[in-house]
Order: structure tokens, then sequence, then C-alpha cells
């Protein structure tokens, strides 16, 4: 799970917004990783901020729900 891990932040971190939707859902969620909703706001938002519509739902999912935000 870490060399996945390591993978996804890598392209997240270059920008990939789909890579930045996944890690925001595995922080939201505690998949692999501790759970924090911080984190998870952060990456979504890159990548809702790029228009990709799975984060801007997720993200909007968590506003709605009041995790972290």
């Amino acid at each position: 799970m870490d060399s996945d891990f390591n993978l996804i932040l890598e392209l997240a971190q270059r920008g990939y917004a789909d890579a930045q939707d996944l890690l925001g859902v595995m922080y939201k969620l505690g998949d692999g990783v501790s759970k924090d909703y911080k984190e998870a706001e952060k990456w979504l938002r890159l990548a809702a901020s790029q228009g990709d519509s799975d984060a801007q739902h997720n993200l909007g999912v968590m506003y709605y729900n009041g995790e972290g935000v």
C-alpha cells in the first residue's frame, strides 16, 4: 500500500486532478492513511478547482455533512 500511496501522492503533487481527488477521498475515509478532514479538503479543493466533477461532488458532500469544514 505504501508504494500505491506514494505514487498517488506524487501524481497529486504534480497536479493530476484524478490523483488529487483520490487522495482526498483516501484522507476523508481513512483508507490507507489516518483520517484527516483538513488534508482531504485540501486535495479535493485542488482537484475541484481544475473542474474535476468527482472532486466537486466529494467536496460538496463534505460541506453538506460538516466534515472538517
